[in-house]
């Protein structure tokens, strides 16, 4: 049911896009598991992927240098 969006979906996304965000795309990515690169391509084109607040990028102002205290 490729329209459905079930539980191991939302468990997949949320990891694959730490992954991604931790510099492992290479594990799935540039055709090594080509099912998995497809599938996390098909769920980061859902709009619930942002809507949900799904990354898969260090947020930029988390990467900004703080001040000094």
């Amino acid at each position: 049911h490729a329209n459905q969006y079930t539980l191991a979906d939302a468990m997949w996304t949320a990891a694959l896009a730490r992954f991604e965000m931790h510099g492992c795309g290479h594990w799935w990515g540039d055709g090594a598991l080509v099912h998995v690169e497809r599938y996390y391509a098909a769920m980061k084109a859902r709009p619930s992927f942002v809507d949900a607040g799904v990354f898969d990028r260090m947020p930029e102002k988390l990467t900004q240098e703080r001040p000094a205290a």
